[in-house]
């Protein structure tokens, strides 16, 4: 099988009779790779380069303090799945800034630059990425400032570009129909799980048989660690009892071995059945606010929800309040029930 290679920088360099070569160094630690890829020099070389060396990192600098945040309690708290984005942004970071000084970054001029880097990232590749870049260096900033590194962190109060409102992004019945016309049985199990559950895509695809006791799923959340105890719906219960178990988790690729979290090949999947049910603008994130609208509109009060969801009693409120606004369901049945109370009102 062909070794994947990640973070490394090629540099072209064009000699003077015109012969082209080519450099390559690890992005995290500035280290040279010697050899050929596929070689078993570079695969050495490789290796080397990607051990970090706190003293190749310059002092004073916003390598530095990215280094620094790496190794706090800050980072090693997050969740892995945010873990794992924070090191992509701190790649694109580091380009722009890592050999920057400390000091530049106290220079309230500096906040021009930020925004001129951010609106650049913004028309290359979308306003939510340049919105993730600046959240970690802010997050960098921060903790070089409760460590005095840094004595004001000019990444704050920037502003957000990317304003999605994905309030209106309901899975309707038809929504669901279309996509359970092309999924395959594995997928399917997916979008009943999230629907009755409405957990998270991390959550679900570590979710094994063993939490699964015939009528009731347990589990605790990895990004807020509470512990969940769902009770199962009995189409939810039906899809269960129906699956073989192939693996140590319930959800599993078509071949039966279990997705590898974050889950990036469960949604590459995911999204190529959407695309062929012809459902563009809907993700598998929005099944949990559908899930909770479905809940309210049944007539679940909201701590029930909550219970359910692992979200606070008043997160869940403004979950309703902004899904519910989208929905005609809660409007016909408010006037049904007025209906009602006016004939009864007349006897």
């Amino acid at each position: 099988m062909l070794q994947r290679f990640k973070h490394i920088k090629v540099v072209k360099k064009r000699l003077a009779d015109g012969t082209i070569n080519f450099h390559r160094y690890h992005r995290k630690t500035g280290k040279k790779i010697e050899g050929e890829p596929g070689t078993p020099t570079f695969a050495a070389s490789y290796a080397a380069a990607s051990e970090f060396d706190v003293n190749r990192v310059p002092t004073g600098t916003i390598h530095a303090l990215v280094e620094q945040y790496f190794q706090s309690s800050v980072f090693s708290e997050l969740s892995p799945r945010t873990q794992i984005d924070h090191r992509r942004n701190a790649d694109k970071v580091l380009d722009k800034f890592g050999n920057a000084p400390i000091e530049v970054f106290e220079d309230k001029r500096i906040r021009k630059d930020l925004r001129q880097w951010r609106d650049k990232i913004a028309k290359e590749i979308g306003p939510r990425q340049a919105d993730y870049r600046v959240a970690f260096l802010r997050r960098v900033l921060s903790v070089a400032y409760d460590n005095g590194e840094i004595g004001i962190n000019h990444a704050r109060n920037l502003g957000q570009l990317y304003t999605g409102d994905r309030a209106d992004k309901i899975w309707e019945d038809e929504h669901i129909e279309a996509f359970l016309a092309h999924a395959t049985p594995e997928m399917a199990l997916a979008l009943r799980l999230a629907l009755d559950t409405v957990q998270r895509q991390g959550d679900l695809i570590r979710l094994s048989w063993t939490q699964f006791d015939g009528s009731c799923i347990t589990l605790r959340q990895n990004k807020t660690a509470k512990p969940i105890m769902v009770p199962c719906t009995a189409l939810l219960c039906a899809a269960l009892h129906e699956t073989p178990k192939r693996a140590t988790t319930i959800l599993t690729g078509k071949r039966g071995k279990p997705w590898k979290y974050p889950g990036d090949g469960f949604r590459t999947e995911w999204n190529k059945i959407s695309v062929a049910a012809g459902i563009t603008d809907l993700t598998f994130n929005d099944l949990r606010g559908t899930g909770i609208t479905r809940m309210a509109e049944a007539g679940c009060e909201i701590p029930e929800i909550a219970t359910i969801s692992g979200h606070s009693v008043d997160r869940v409120a403004r979950i309703i309040d902004t899904y519910l606004a989208r929905t005609n369901r809660m409007a016909s049945s408010a006037i049904a029930k007025l209906e009602d109370y006016r004939r009864r009102a007349k006897t």
